[in-house]
């Protein structure tokens, strides 16, 4: 449409119009991990941004040096870098933890934006991988959405170069998310 240099990117996106109709068109498996997580024991909330919430980043941040195959560059990250680090936004941005034994198991860091959301960090502690606190904590900004009245959660790219079938594509289309294309343009400034 634009004369500039153009890349075609993608984003991850779900509707949050209707919490019945998002649970609705997820697949069996995923709503079993949902419930599947309640019954282990998780407890799911909005949570206040605090030093014990701070604690817990850091706990779950150093939890394993390799996430997803590559260094992760959160780890070893002390108490007062991560409290700076996630003390951005706190005017607009909600925090959900996933609790286990009133032990913070996970974590979202979500960001509003006019009537859109989007996910800036999702963290588990994988020794907690079988409770699936990653799926009742996706569940959990659904709600959330849907009560503030917000249209679209966002998640990052759907694809991430050109690897179409990865774990992470994979958790997101589970849960609900579809990929929505968009043209990126250069423009130079001078």
């Amino acid at each position: 449409q634009y004369r500039y240099p153009m890349d075609w990117d993608n984003l991850a996106v779900l509707s949050t119009s209707d919490f019945e109709f998002w649970w609705g068109q997820l697949p069996k498996e995923s709503r079993k991990n949902v419930r599947r997580s309640r019954k282990r024991g998780v407890v799911v909330q909005e949570i206040p941004f605090s030093d014990e919430l701070v604690k817990g980043i850091v706990k779950i941040n150093n939890d394993a040096p390799i996430r997803q195959g590559k260094p992760f560059w959160h780890y070893g990250k002390g108490f007062d870098i991560v409290k700076k680090e996630y003390a951005t936004f706190l005017d607009r941005c909600a925090f959900i933890g996933a609790y286990h034994e009133n032990t913070l198991i996970g974590f979202i860091k979500m960001i509003f934006v006019g009537d859109s959301a989007g996910i800036l960090q999702l963290l588990c502690l994988q020794s907690h991988y079988d409770k699936r606190p990653a799926n009742a904590l996706i569940a959990k900004a659904v709600e959330i959405c849907c009560l503030k009245g917000v249209r679209h959660l966002t998640y990052g790219k759907y694809i991430y170069g050109k690897i179409k079938n990865s774990p992470l594509t994979e958790f997101k289309r589970r849960n609900g998310f579809k990929q929505v294309n968009f043209p990126r343009y250069y423009i130079p400034l001078s």
